[in-house]
């Protein structure tokens, strides 16, 4: 009875201690630089990670006794010695992430542009257009509708054949770029790129967003709020009251929206929207759904410790079978799942943690707190050398994007791996993969966007935010963006 009572107050100050070091780092970092986007951007998303993964479930675990803990048998203890390896493993993110910026000499701000430049421009167009043709193609198909099922590189679909490289860094544009565009206003980016952002987004909703997953339409809704407070602060309070009235009425038409999993895999967009309207709406037990839901990823994280004291370490596999990744699995449908221990899909730590608490063989995913996921791989030292890899791989994500100049605030997000994890402290397997697809694929669209606004332009273009012509290829091609081509 103690320990129900005790550990929510110990997760809380935990929380509260990750959030202070992540903000003290932050002003630490703030001081060698001078309005620094990426940076702020980095910070503001690790914080939010851990209210929302850490500090909110631990309010919630208190208010609702435990319930979903206790219903898989974890303890309150083990669910407090997860979220200790996830301040330690913070710090030492955290640490590598400031220390190698600070040996950058510090630049002085450029001004504050007005509107976008050319170059910028189309190739947010470009990652549009790709994504795109994507969600319509699997429309057409009714494949995405299926829930997502769709394994990039592993069918016979257009957009897989001819532009499987380009898929990471461009299948969430409709939301991570769309809306961006839209939260950073039409009169920066223009109309036509502006109106392309809203056809991309409207494309993601009828498309991703009937898959019956609360992220794929709360998330964009935080990072559109998020976008407005960087770019747009003072119609911040605007935005935020209008985030916490959509994540309020969602939150009451939640039963609804979970019922499109459960509509025919063949089923249209309007089937889809029938079966909502037809599903009846209870707005009872949205308290223990928050509970259950965002305290999934420290409850299921236990399994990594658990693995790791029975002697079910990971050490290398995961990073070794991460290294095929680079090739399709359209032509190499036999290579191992990346970030898996035994090469099979279901051998990956997002689903053997689950696998682990349940006690039985089980296909579902979750996310679950990187320094937990390190801690399986080599123990202590894994949380403390692995979370240094993940805070210099960060720092290197932040001064890629940085290159790219009001292109880059989307790319750093895909670094994060949105809509699920959104953490900018990945675990080592995840960044192999980053670093071999989302990177080149940024490039080549970047390289395609310069040259296409060279042929277009009748007057030298505005592109002083990127850096000279050689730059891109030569110093920045060593990092990372986000989404697995598993």
């Amino acid at each position: 009875m103690h320990d129900l009572v005790l550990a929510p107050l110990l997760l809380v100050a935990l929380s509260a201690a990750a959030i202070a070091l992540l903000r003290i780092a932050w002003l630490r970092d703030a001081r060698a630089r001078i309005r620094n986007d990426a940076a702020a951007l980095t910070f503001h998303v690790a914080i939010g990670h851990v209210i929302i993964f850490m500090l909110l479930p631990a309010f919630l675990r208190f208010a609702f006794d435990w319930r979903s803990d206790r219903a898989v048998h974890v303890s309150p203890s083990e669910i407090v010695y997860v979220y200790f390896i996830e301040l330690v493993s913070f710090a030492g993110w955290a640490l590598a992430f400031v220390t190698l910026r600070s040996l950058r000499v510090p630049a002085v701000a450029p001004p504050k542009a007005t509107t976008a430049g050319r170059t910028e421009k189309v190739f947010l167009f470009l990652m549009l257009g790709v994504g795109a043709l994507r969600a319509v193609e699997m429309l057409v198909n009714r494949q995405v509708l299926a829930a997502g099922e769709g394994v990039l590189g592993a069918t016979s679909a257009t957009s897989d054949r001819f532009f499987w490289p380009l898929l990471p860094a461009t299948l969430l544009s409709g939301t991570v770029v769309g809306c961006y565009v839209i939260g950073r206003g039409r009169k920066f980016f223009g109309t036509v790129l502006w109106c392309a952002a809203v056809a991309a987004l409207l494309l993601y909703v009828v498309s991703f967003g009937l898959v019956g997953v609360r992220g794929a339409l709360v998330w964009p809704a935080i990072w559109t709020a998020l976008v407005v407070r960087l770019y747009r602060p003072r119609h911040a309070g605007v935005a935020i009251l209008a985030l916490v009235a959509f994540i309020g009425l969602f939150a009451v038409f939640q039963g609804s929206y979970l019922a499109l999993r459960e509509a025919d895999r063949s089923a249209g967009v309007a089937e889809k929207l029938t079966s909502v309207r037809e599903t009846h709406q209870d707005a009872s037990g949205v308290g223990e759904s928050a509970e259950q839901r965002l305290g999934a990823a420290s409850r299921y994280s236990v399994g990594f410790v658990r693995m790791w004291e029975r002697g079910r370490s990971a050490g290398w596999n995961p990073t070794a079978n991460s290294l095929w990744a680079p090739l399709p699995r359209l032509f190499f449908p036999d290579k191992p799942w990346p970030t898996s221990v035994d090469g099979d899909q279901y051998t990956s730590g997002m689903y053997l943690c689950v696998t682990e608490v349940h006690q039985s063989v089980n296909f579902t995913m979750t996310e679950f707190l990187t320094g937990a996921h390190a801690f399986w791989e080599f123990g202590w030292v894994g949380v403390v050398a692995l979370s240094l890899a993940a805070g210099a791989y960060a720092a290197f994500a932040a001064g890629f994007s940085a290159r790219l100049g009001a292109a880059g605030p989307p790319v750093l997000l895909l670094f994060f791996k949105p809509w699920g994890y959104n953490n900018p402290k990945l675990w080592f397997s995840d960044i192999v993969i980053e670093l071999t697809q989302l990177v080149p694929a940024v490039l080549l669209l970047w390289v395609c966007a310069r040259v296409v606004s060279r042929l277009t332009a009748s007057s030298p273009s505005r592109d002083t935010r990127i850096g000279a012509p050689s730059a891109p290829a030569g110093s920045v091609a060593a990092s990372a963006v986000v989404a697995s081509t598993k």
